[in-house]
């Protein structure tokens, strides 16, 4: 009954987590909607001012944090439209991650477990390894299921 009452004053240990990214997650959104009209020079150039940053002391990662992870968001919309050859198949970029998405990474580099609905993620000792399921979705789509099976286990 306590444990009931102090869910509902507080929230879940998860509402706890996703409310404490929100302020991060607010942030990187500021970032990205400021980058919008940055040319695409200036805006590759954010990865060396990044690493000079961090390698002169001058921030942390968790500092660099919302930067980072809004330069990627400005990469994913920079990248939209654009198609690649992959395995064989025409892949078109359409990615822009999601505030979950962006939650998500946040609690991945806070070596926390995280696990989405857009994708399937394993964390062992040393690395993190991320599986994004849309391609594979695709192809189970069209009828590929053992080659999405594959694949989907051989990365």
């Amino acid at each position: 009954m306590l444990e009931s009452l102090l869910k509902s004053v507080f929230g879940s240990k998860h509402e706890r987590e996703v409310r404490r990214a929100k302020p991060l997650v607010d942030e990187i959104n500021r970032h990205f909607a400021e980058w919008e009209g940055l040319p695409d020079e200036a805006f590759l150039a954010k990865t060396a001012e990044f690493r000079a940053r961090l390698e002169s002391g001058a921030d942390t990662l968790d500092d660099l944090l919302p930067e980072a992870f809004a330069a990627v968001k400005q990469a994913c919309k920079r990248l939209c439209g654009k198609t690649w050859d992959v395995c064989g198949l025409p892949l078109t970029w359409q990615i822009v991650p999601y505030d979950v998405q962006l939650i998500g990474g946040i609690m991945l580099h806070e070596g926390k477990i995280a696990e989405m609905a857009t994708g399937e993620v394993v964390v062992d000792r040393d690395q993190v390894h991320a599986l994004a399921l849309e391609a594979i979705q695709v192809e189970r789509q069209r009828g590929d299921q053992g080659l999405a099976l594959a694949r989907g286990h051989l990365g």
